[in-house]
């Protein structure tokens, strides 16, 4: 520990440089970049004008509880709304001013349209990185960057779900933004460019990682060839694309 001490202080930095190029000096070359990049001045930061979420705060309408009730046994409450929405409420202490909560909605892997059930492998990217309407996937990322809001979307057994962890001051934004990825996806381009890479280094493990190999087989054995619950050959993948995810979702 005491040598490691020693030479972290050292006025030095490593930089570790990976690719496919072949550099005949790269000693020469990457020293020259780096003393370019040093003298560098950066622009003085300009200030931005504060920025609002482009989606309604809340629902024109405000909706009211029909009934309400505890279920003791589990320590959790329930409330009825009279738009149909139910929501189940436990209090926790675990970390203090921490809130998890989960939007279930549809029939999820139920609905899959026959001879396409490998979406169910795909179509979270469509709604996780496809952006809103308004907002580019980036944009709504930078906007978000300093508030503790983190929003999931995945296809369930027997629903859609939107997964979200969020504390009490961000708890409002939080169901502002997953209702903006209910209603106003954008379904933007670039969800693609996620889902290629994902892709690639899903069946990149698979082929060469014996422990992802074997639970991706032994899925598939269980599921019966289903892609629903594995990986199936990259084949049946690329027989459905976002376009189709959009069309089901």
């Amino acid at each position: 520990h005491n040598e490691f001490k020693k030479y972290w202080v050292c006025d030095h930095r490593l930089i570790d440089i990976c690719g496919n190029v072949l550099i005949k000096e790269p000693n020469v070359e990457i020293k020259k970049v780096y003393e370019s990049a040093i003298i560098v001045k950066d622009e003085e930061v300009k200030k931005e004008s504060s920025f609002k979420f482009p989606y309604d705060i809340k629902p024109k309408e405000p909706w009211s509880i029909s009934k309400s009730q505890d279920i003791s046994d589990h320590f959790f409450s329930r409330y009825f709304y009279k738009n149909n929405v139910i929501v189940n409420y436990k209090f926790s202490n675990f970390k203090s001013n921490q809130v998890f909560f989960y939007i279930y909605v549809g029939l999820g892997d139920a609905a899959l349209p026959e001879g396409k059930e490998a979406l169910s492998r795909i179509a979270s990217h469509a709604i996780n990185f496809g952006g809103l309407e308004k907002l580019s996937f980036l944009e709504l990322k930078n906007y978000l960057v300093d508030k503790n809001v983190n929003v999931f979307f995945y296809v369930g057994a027997n629903c859609f779900t939107f997964e979200c962890e969020t504390t009490t001051k961000d708890f409002e934004l939080a169901l502002q933004v997953c209702r903006a990825m209910l209603l106003s996806p954008g379904f933007r381009p670039e969800a693609e460019e996620v889902l290629n890479k994902t892709i690639n280094q899903k069946y990149a493990k698979i082929e060469l990682d014996l422990f992802t190999h074997f639970n991706n087989s032994l899925s598939g054995i269980l599921a019966r060839g289903s892609p629903v619950l594995f990986w199936p050959d990259r084949k049946i993948i690329s027989e459905v694309n976002l376009d189709d995810a959009k069309k089901w979702l």
